[in-house]
Parts: C-alpha cells; structure tokens; sequence
C-alpha cells in the first residue's frame, strides 16, 4: 500500500486555494510560484498550507498573525504579474515590502521600524544607540555593523571594504551591493542574456522587463511602478532619479549623499544613517555622494576617465593642444549625458 506524501498534499491543497483566489492563475503557475517563493515543499509549505485552511483569503485581507512565507508568496505572485495580491503591511509604519522578518507584539516590522524599536548601548563603541545586530559580545550599531569582519570585506568589483552581497566561491569573488547585478541568465520575456530574478524557477526575467506593480511613491505620493525599496518606503523612478542626482547634507553625519531615510526625528538622512549602509552611493574614486555610473563611480570620474582615454597621445598624456578640451569636458557643472 502506498502511503500519500504530505508535501503533495498540502502542494495540491495550496494550489487549488491560490488558483480560487488569484484571478488568472492556473495550476503550472501557481506551483512556479510557489517555488520561487520557497514554499514548494517542507516547513514553509506546510505553513502557507495551515494558514491558507485558517484564511483562505489571507493574500487579500492580511490576518494578524502569519508566518514569514505569505509575504514571500505575495511578493513572489506580483511581481510574476497577478496584481489582485495584496501583500502584507509593516505594523510599525505601514510601508509593503518583503523584508517583515521581525516579529513583535504588535505584528511584523520592517528592518527599519525593528532598528527604531531597539535601542541600548553599542557593546563595541559603548554609545546608545539602535542596536543594529547581536554578536557574542552583546548589541552592536549600524555603524560598528558597517565595520563588522562578519559583514565587510574588500569587494573584487570596486576595491571597497564593503559589506558583501555575493560571498566568494570556487570560481568567483567577493562582489558588494552596488557591484552585483544578479546572475546572468536568458530573459524569458526578451531573450536577451542579463542578470536575472527568478533563475532558480526556470523562468528567468531581467530588470526591464520584470512587472513592477504601482504603489504610491513615498516622495511624489503618486501611484507608480516601483524603482526600488528604500528605507523611507518604495519609490518610483521619476524621484529615485531626482533623489540621487540631488545629494544634500544628511542630519545624521553630515555627509552630502542622497537623503533615501529618516532618523527618529523625522529629518531626511543618507543610507548608512537610515540602518542601509549599503546603500551609500559614494564614489570610490572621488568620495563624493551622488549617482552612480558604473564600477561604484560618479559620472564626472567615468567622463574623466572617457575623456583621457580618447584625447591623450601615444606617450598616455593628453597634448598641450589638447588640453583646453579635456579641461572643458572634465569640469562641467553636470557630467550627466541627459
């Protein structure tokens, strides 16, 4: 006698529940999404499985309490393109995004409602400060964190000391967040061979031509696809534009950088202030705070570079001749090409 595997159970119980209550979902996509969401098998399964026969219609109208994988579900069914999904909210200050892996008593925060929340004194530089992690030793800041071995290394793209996205294997380096771009698949949408979501599901897309849903930008207020996840909530690419091509001096260390958070007093400040030190856009080669082109560098040290390389001579200086025209390209007010 055959004895029925739960996960094939619970799989098919799923299905056909996300199948009822997603429009436009049939039985191939439902599992692809569930595997791109990790929950085709095991714990996390079994989990959307129990919260799904509690709440049926707990992708719509959020419950109370729910496990970690319902926002990985809902995040994983929009950006597939099933916009009827209504993604689970931060308790603390409402803003959707997929980071809700703090759990308190008032429901699931996002990294920077959790960071707000804890607060005590740093066990590394002994300030009171938010606690940004725990080490053996006790709590440590976001600044002490941005220094961590744990966190940081030199990374093989840019030369930075920063922390790692991309950890190194056999066959490839350490890469930080501003360096990697993703792996590098065949778009399933355009064909073209780009870094990729989705690799792992057999479907992967590329940036441009994954579906980004509207939701209202946290500076304009408008109803617009999304460009990225920042600390002060999701933002559309008219401003995530505006923001980084207008750096400004940050209320928390004084640095002119794109202001993309806020501290407990509401003023605007730059990444590593908002607990994303990742999120600096500093140029490694000039230190100032901007966009950034390529290889973590600004446009103006990218057009110095073009610029040398396509007027120097033979012997690697650019011509007296010459000069004026270097001098004139390299010190425009913006070396932006639009």
């Amino acid at each position: 006698m055959t004895t029925a595997n739960p996960d094939d159970e619970s799989r098919d119980r799923v299905t056909a529940c996300l199948i009822s209550s997603v429009p436009g979902l049939d039985d191939g996509a439902a599992r692809d999404v569930l595997a791109t969401a990790g929950a085709g098998h095991g714990r996390a399964l079994h989990e959307i499985d129990a919260l799904l026969k509690e709440h049926p219609g707990a992708l719509v109208t959020t419950p109370t309490a729910y496990p970690l994988v319902l926002v990985r579900l809902a995040h994983a069914l929009i950006d597939a393109g099933y916009l009827a999904v209504t993604p689970p909210a931060c308790a603390g200050c409402g803003k959707i995004t997929a980071d809700l892996r703090r759990r308190t008593a008032s429901g699931r925060v996002c990294g920077t409602c959790a960071a707000r929340d804890s607060k005590g004194t740093c066990a590394r530089c002994g300030q009171a400060k938010r606690i940004y992690a725990r080490r053996p030793e006790g709590g440590i800041c976001s600044a002490c964190y941005d220094k961590d071995e744990q966190v940081v290394t030199e990374c093989s793209g840019c030369g930075r000391t920063r922390k790692i996205a991309r950890r190194a294997t056999a066959s490839t380096p350490d890469v930080c967040y501003s360096c990697y771009q993703g792996a590098s698949a065949t778009c399933s949408v355009c064909g073209e061979t780009r870094p990729c979501q989705r690799v792992s599901s057999g479907s992967p897309i590329c940036r441009s031509c994954r579906t980004r849903p509207p939701r209202p930008c946290f500076r304009c207020g408008r109803n617009r696809p999304v460009q990225a996840e920042w600390p002060a909530g999701p933002v559309c690419s008219g401003c995530y534009e505006h923001v980084r091509r207008h750096p400004a001096e940050c209320a928390g260390c004084g640095a002119v950088r794109p202001l993309i958070g806020s501290n407990d007093q509401g003023r605007p400040v730059c990444g590593p202030c908002a607990g994303t030190p990742e999120l600096d856009y500093t140029c490694r080669e000039c230190g100032r705070g901007g966009e950034i082109h390529s290889g973590g560098r600004c446009f103006g040290c990218v057009l110095a570079e073009r610029a040398h390389a396509l007027l120097a001579g033979p012997s690697g200086e650019v011509s007296a001749q010459l000069r004026p025209l270097f001098t004139a390209l390299t010190t425009v007010t913006n070396p932006l090409p639009w």
